[in-house]
């Protein structure tokens, strides 16, 4: 459960948090990454011209579109699973559209279809060896679980490259949002580093490994070529993930825009035993990003090596957990391999230790999931969960080692005083 947390309603603006800048494994530029420019400082853009509405239960589908065309605006998709439908207006009058939208009776939420950008930030690399792994003790779950292939993990992101010697072997079939094909291919190489970290295959003689090494990747592209990603397609990849099974859904992508739409895909992917893992974002900030901060979400901030918090690392009331997130050794979209940093790659390598938990034991409900996760991980910072380290680092070889009777249980019950007046 999210600590409760307060963000300012009707955000008409976007602020990408991240850079995508990443760079290659000697550090060098070079076309596919280019050196860090201007790009990696936060970017303010105008509000998109979609607009995210959710009909009244038992309107009229009739009044709806009449009043959706005299607002200005025209349907560009729907999202049946989550009753709403994504708008279109011309960008000059969009604001006017969802105001005039927002006074009739007949949609109980209008929001604007907030854009969010992927978690990484540029970095020197220093380090040849995936540390990372030894950290969160990735090794010691291996004696137990190397993952699953009914396990897999979906990654919400900018695709993934299916000819890579790492993950070619593991990608299934997924979906593109942004052309509604089946073509996964990583348009902008953030979410083949995504991939690689959560589960690279390992003992292949070649490159690194993830953390889940035996999980297959579903690619559920989002994320465009500009590093920008629509709620409503992120919304839309949760509920497929889930409708097709996924138990494991990480999205690297944030915004600090709060949204109703959002929370509602979190929500049924909840009810159908899916829980998504997002990254808490770079501007070392407490202001909430999205989807992390929604409720069910489990929002993973970074550490540096020596379990040190990452100094981009956002934090707050929301955090739930920290993973390694500097100087991470991961799959490049080019074939190859390099050093990337971000709370983009914390959030994977908690995903891939979730997926080791459920190759074990499949039978664990959301909710025990993530207390196994919470309870399991070693504590940083203040004793107990803090704002800066959540419930602590996760720790692979506890969370897949544990039994499950020593998780302690959620007190649901309620509170009460006993009042006895004086004899």
């Amino acid at each position: 459960m999210k600590r409760a947390f307060f963000a300012l309603a009707g955000l008409t603006l976007w602020i990408s948090a991240g850079c995508r800048d990443f760079l290659p494994g000697n550090g060098a530029p070079s076309a596919e990454f280019p050196a860090a420019t201007d790009r990696c400082t936060p970017k303010v853009e105008a509000a998109p011209s979609q607009i995210i509405a959710r009909p009244a239960p038992g309107a009229d589908p009739a009044a709806v579109a009449e009043a959706i065309a005299q607002a200005g605006a025209r349907t560009h998709e729907a999202i049946p699973a989550l009753g709403a439908v994504i708008l279109r207006a011309d960008g000059e009058t969009a604001f006017e559209t969802r105001d005039r939208l927002r006074h009739t009776p007949l949609f109980t939420r209008v929001e604007d279809d907030a854009v969010a950008g992927a978690a990484i930030i540029p970095n020197d690399p220093a380090f040849i060896t995936q540390w990372h792994l030894r950290a969160m003790d990735a090794p010691g779950a291996w004696d137990t679980t190397t993952g699953s292939p009914q396990v897999p993990i979906a990654v919400v992101d900018s695709g993934v490259n299916a000819a890579h010697p790492e993950l070619s072997s593991k990608v299934l079939p997924g979906w593109n949002f942004l052309t509604e094909s089946t073509d996964t291919s990583d348009m902008l190489g953030h979410g083949t580093a995504v991939a690689g970290t959560a589960a690279a295959a390992f003992n292949n003689a070649m490159g690194g490994a993830g953390v889940a090494p035996l999980a297959p990747i579903m690619p559920l592209v989002v994320l465009n070529a500009n590093n920008v990603a629509y709620y409503s397609d992120i919304a839309r990849a949760i509920v497929y993930a889930a409708d097709h099974g996924v138990r494991v859904v990480n999205v690297s992508l944030g915004a600090a825009v709060p949204s109703g739409l959002l929370q509602d895909a979190v929500d049924y992917a909840w009810s159908r035993g899916t829980v998504v893992f997002a990254a808490a974002m770079n501007a070392a900030s407490s202001l909430p990003h999205f989807p992390a901060a929604c409720d069910r979400v489990v929002a993973v901030g970074a550490t540096a090596p020596g379990d040190r918090r990452a100094t981009f690392s956002d934090f707050g009331e929301w955090l739930d957990m920290v993973a390694p997130g500097d100087l991470i050794y991961t799959t490049h979209a080019g074939g190859g391999y390099g050093w990337v940093a971000g709370t983009s790659f914390a959030a994977p390598a908690v995903a891939g230790v979730a997926a080791l938990v459920l190759s074990r034991q499949p039978d664990l409900t959301p909710d025990q999931l993530v207390r196994q996760l919470q309870q399991t991980c070693d504590d940083l910072g203040a004793p107990g969960w803090d704002l800066y380290f959540g419930h602590g680092r996760v720790n692979a070889r506890r969370a897949v080692t544990v039994a499950p009777a020593a998780i302690a249980p959620v007190d649901t019950t309620a509170p009460f005083a006993w009042v006895q007046s004086p004899t």
